[in-house]
């Protein structure tokens, strides 16, 4: 067993001391036989096992490299052990690791203190891990979206937040635990922590944490900080029951989620007030529709306009999946171009806008293309008083996509809106 722990320790060195992915893939190969060397990483890097201790423990240790290399292993193991299953929390486990540490060797006191922070900064990943040892590290994973592709019978339209993604595991007792997207630990938010253990037991709440500003280069300023007093907000869009997410998928679909969340904010964060968390209403009930679309379409610009990160469309119908899948949507930035204009259409009749400006016609790649959106009420009777001055001035629009007519292949934009006018390009 001895020379498998020396081993252990020398290919984590070996491992941090090179920046080459390949490198560091062999030296991992080379421990394919060192139980040892595998259950260390099983306790670093598995994103489940919560150690509790945040503070920088200042080792003392012996003077040699290593001490009973045995009895440390086994203490190890047993100290983790209990401090995962909180048997030690606070000053007590505080105790017991600078106790152990005395009986260590001075490069054993590093790596098991790197190990029992979960903080080896050595170059490697759990997915780095598994692609060498197959399953070896239960990754992590949360709901995360793809691409706008289509929308569903039946969605909510919500802001995307731009800050720090947070998992917040309230498992009861006192015991709150954050985590990234990437199931690293996040410490320091100690109001969010707080706030979040007054909030329905065995849940975990998906969130985004912001600063007070709003602004994401703040957030991330803060985030990561070793400190214990960071300050942030937890912006929360969802929450399931803790073994659900353990398990990969809920057993309710969005819309009662969002009711359970209703509830929440109304018994919990209200009521209190929990002035670190946040409950971010959806900004719309959606039923697909050529309407609806051009209203989310609308509701994104004013997303960007306003400084949010873009939009966010839900399958009221999905349950929650741990993985990126199309239940959850991200309509990417919108486009924009400067286009010649080549005509005015009347607002329809019977509409507020008779008789006045209904749409500027431009032309795009050949083709005759409405702008009907994007003015104002004054703007439209204005430009449609001078309506014959506009021929030839170029106008910048905002569009979703390119789109193409099925039958006679011709191109225009889908969604266009009217941004400004751009005499310089005249």
């Amino acid at each position: 067993m001895t020379k498998q722990i020396v081993q252990a320790f020398e290919l984590l060195e070996a491992i941090g001391g090179t920046t080459s992915r390949t490198a560091k893939e062999d030296f991992l190969k080379a421990g394919e036989d060192n139980n040892i060397f595998k259950e260390i990483l099983v306790r670093t890097y598995n994103p489940d096992l919560i150690y509790g201790v945040k503070k920088k423990v200042k080792i003392k240790s012996l003077p040699t490299d290593y001490g009973n290399l045995n009895d440390n292993y086994i203490s190890y193991l047993d100290l983790t052990s209990k401090l995962y299953n909180r048997e030690l929390t606070g000053n007590a486990a505080l105790d017991a690791l600078a106790t152990f540490l005395l009986n260590c060797g001075q490069k054993e006191a590093e790596w098991y203190m790197k190990s029992i922070q979960k903080d080896f900064k050595i170059g490697i990943t759990a997915k780095s891990i598994n692609k060498v040892f197959p399953g070896l590290i239960a990754e992590y994973s949360c709901a995360l979206a793809k691409p706008l592709k289509k929308y569903p019978k039946r969605y909510s339209a919500d802001r995307k937040l731009d800050g720090y993604r947070c998992n917040a595991f309230n498992y009861g007792g006192g015991k709150v635990v954050l985590k990234s997207r990437n199931g690293k630990i996040i410490t320091g938010y100690t109001g969010i922590e707080q706030d979040i253990a007054q909030l329905p037991v065995g849940y975990m709440y998906d969130g985004e944490i912001m600063a007070p500003s709003g602004k994401f280069a703040d957030v991330q300023k803060s985030a990561f900080k070793k400190s214990d007093d960071k300050i942030g907000i937890l912006h929360i869009f969802d929450a399931v029951p803790i073994h659900e997410f353990e398990a990969g998928e809920s057993t309710k679909i969005l819309e009662e989620r969002i009711d359970f969340l209703e509830y929440v904010d109304q018994q919990y964060i209200q009521e209190f007030p929990l002035w670190n968390l946040e409950w971010v209403q959806p900004d719309g009930i959606f039923e697909d529709s050529e309407e609806s679309q051009q209203k989310v379409f609308r509701l994104h610009r004013h997303n960007r306009a306003t400084g949010y990160e873009g939009t966010m469309i839900k399958d009221l119908d999905a349950t929650y999946k741990c993985k990126r899948s199309f239940d959850i949507q991200k309509i990417v930035d919108v486009n924009r171009v400067d286009l010649t204009v080549v005509g005015f259409e009347e607002g329809k009749e019977g509409t507020k806008n008779e008789g006045v400006l209904g749409a500027l016609v431009v032309e795009y790649k050949g083709n005759e293309v409405s702008i009907g959106g994007g003015y104002t009420d004054e703007m439209r009777v204005d430009l449609w008083a001078r309506r014959n001055e506009l021929i030839n001035k170029v106008i910048e629009i905002e569009y979703r996509e390119e789109s193409t007519n099925s039958k006679t292949g011709k191109k225009s934009l889908r969604f266009p809106e009217f941004v400004r006018f751009r005499p310089d390009k005249e």
